[in-house]
């Protein structure tokens, strides 16, 4: 079972989201800040569970950068599913698979790169627009290819180094 529900929001929409489920509310949303996160934080008791509003998420790792743009990228490929009459949005599987490599959760990230293997090229076209948000360390650019069975001409997550051909200056 999961330990809690979490909800991402970019920031804007952070306030008006808490203000929606005020009265389910443990604490206020507030700045969240270490060496590897960064967020805005707040949490919600729903139905026995914790459930977490995570808004501008980011996190940092060994060179690597990557932001959590809920409204850019992510809505737009998210599998809808039907919890009683509401619709919800699913955290696509290509967030979760960089994400989980930054955050060096094995347990976590070679079962969604399994599952993204089954058919990748649902999964090619937003894991392309991660790698043109996201700044990744040549090793996690390889490893997240690797994963997915890509290599050379196929790799998804190329530096800008490589790109330019060359060393940036």
């Amino acid at each position: 079972m999961p330990r809690d529900v979490d909800v991402y929001a970019d920031d804007v929409h952070v306030n008006a989201l808490h203000g929606l489920i005020k009265d389910l509310a443990v604490d206020e949303p507030e700045v969240s800040e270490t060496d590897t996160y960064h967020s805005t934080l707040s949490h919600y008791k729903l139905d026995g569970y914790v459930m977490e509003l995570v808004g501008s998420f980011k996190v940092r790792a060994m060179g690597s950068r990557y932001e959590v743009l809920v409204d850019k990228l992510l809505l737009k490929e998210a599998r809808m599913v039907m919890i009683g009459d509401v619709r919800v949005p699913l955290m696509p599987l290509g967030h979760e698979l960089v994400f989980n490599v930054l955050r060096e959760r094995p347990d976590r990230y070679e079962a969604i790169a399994a599952a993204m293997r089954t058919d990748l090229g649902e999964h090619v076209p937003l894991l392309k627009r991660i790698s043109e948000t996201c700044r990744l360390s040549e090793a996690h650019a390889a490893f997240i290819d690797g994963l997915l069975g890509l290599n050379g001409e196929d790799r998804l997550f190329r530096n800008k180094r490589e790109e330019q051909g060359g060393d940036e200056t």
